[in-house]
């Protein structure tokens, strides 16, 4: 993409009058608003993989450039892999992503270390709310004003209404995931009822 130097640029305007300020100011590049958009991408993604019951605390690296998306790390399963991409894939500002995550041969000896300690910190009510909330707000494809989350022992409760029977299935998937749910009802999120032409 040129860079027009500023003399350039008056001189075009000169010439051309304010028509030709706003052209060369719109080729421009905006390197800051791109780069804290990506800055953003990298954060929500990172919170989101730790806060899964498949990824957390796994070794993954987050790279975002325009909205394109690369994964970097060590995984022991292929869920996990799997489930790191979707998390990427379907967070809003997303549009492509490149999930490098190799497979490795697990530690027996690691794993139980890591059950133990996860079971030790099983989240609280709260914080498990937040983070189903959070997660729902960074889906794409997912209308969540009209969401509440609630969580009780562990179960979360949607209730609300969304769009379509797709948002619901959707809603309740990105609510599973968390770490700390040990289930989800969903019977009082309701599918709002389209109107007849």
């Amino acid at each position: 993409m040129p860079v027009f130097s500023p003399v350039a640029v008056l001189a075009a305007a000169l010439l051309l009058g304010p028509l030709a300020v706003s052209v060369a100011h719109a080729a421009e590049p905006a390197p800051r608003e791109a780069q804290q958009g990506d800055a953003a991408l990298r954060s929500i993604i990172t919170s989101r993989l730790q806060w899964s019951s498949q990824t957390y605390r796994l070794p993954i690296e987050v790279d975002s450039r325009d909205g394109v998306v690369t994964l970097r790390g060590r995984v022991t399963s292929a869920d996990a892999k799997q489930m790191a991409g979707e998390l990427a894939e379907a967070t809003a500002g997303v549009h492509l992503v490149n999930n490098l995550i190799s497979l490795g041969v697990s530690d027996p000896a690691q794993e139980r270390e890591q059950v133990v300690e996860a079971n030790a910190q099983m989240q609280n009510d709260a914080w498990i709310e937040e983070k189903v909330h959070s997660s729902l707000i960074y889906s794409r494809n997912l209308d969540t004003q009209n969401i509440e989350v609630n969580a009780e022992e562990g179960v979360v409760r949607l209730s609300g209404e969304v769009a379509s029977a797709e948002q619901k299935t959707l809603a309740v998937q990105v609510a599973q995931q968390i770490r700390g749910v040990r289930g989800v009802d969903a019977d009082k999120l309701k599918v709002a009822a389209r109107e007849q032409d």
